[in-house]
């Protein structure tokens, strides 16, 4: 669904553009052809970091992949996990240096939304390597649904 997204954002601000490009090839095809050439691999570049955006845990720690940089954390780095993200909600791992990595990949771009399975996980995550989760409690109410509901 994120990939949909920024497919379409990307493509509505390119019209324009590509109104220009199309009489820059018209006018100098050598030099149109290159400029379409570097934009197909510019979006297919961030077509592939987009689909390979992840977290991974594994025995050594934690892989943040967000689309412009990965991060490698070890167990021993993590000081808990809480809410992160500014509109919506993603997972915000909290070092002991006190620089946090908020995971983009756990999210799944729309408001109060979480990606299936990253609470259960979450869950399996923390008593597997005792590390602190402080996730709020409207966080689980809006993914899992109501106390009463329970």
């Amino acid at each position: 669904m994120q990939i949909v997204v920024y497919l379409l954002i990307s493509g509505c601000a390119w019209v324009p553009g590509l109104a220009g490009l199309g009489v820059l090839i018209w006018l100098y095809p050598a030099i149109g052809l290159a400029c379409v050439a570097v934009v197909a691999v510019a979006v297919a570049w961030g077509c592939v970091r987009a689909l390979r955006m992840e977290v991974r845990f594994d025995d050594c720690g934690i892989t943040v992949r967000n689309f412009w940089r990965t991060r490698r954390l070890f167990w021993e780095d993590v000081s808990r996990f809480t809410d992160g993200g500014h509109d919506w909600w993603a997972l915000k791992i909290e070092r002991h240096n006190g620089r946090p990595i908020v995971a983009t990949a756990t999210t799944t771009g729309a408001k109060g939304m979480v990606r299936t399975g990253v609470l259960t996980t979450l869950g399996e995550v923390t008593e597997r390597y005792h590390v602190q989760t402080h996730i709020s409690a409207r966080t689980l109410i809006e993914r899992l649904g109501s106390p009463d509901s329970v």
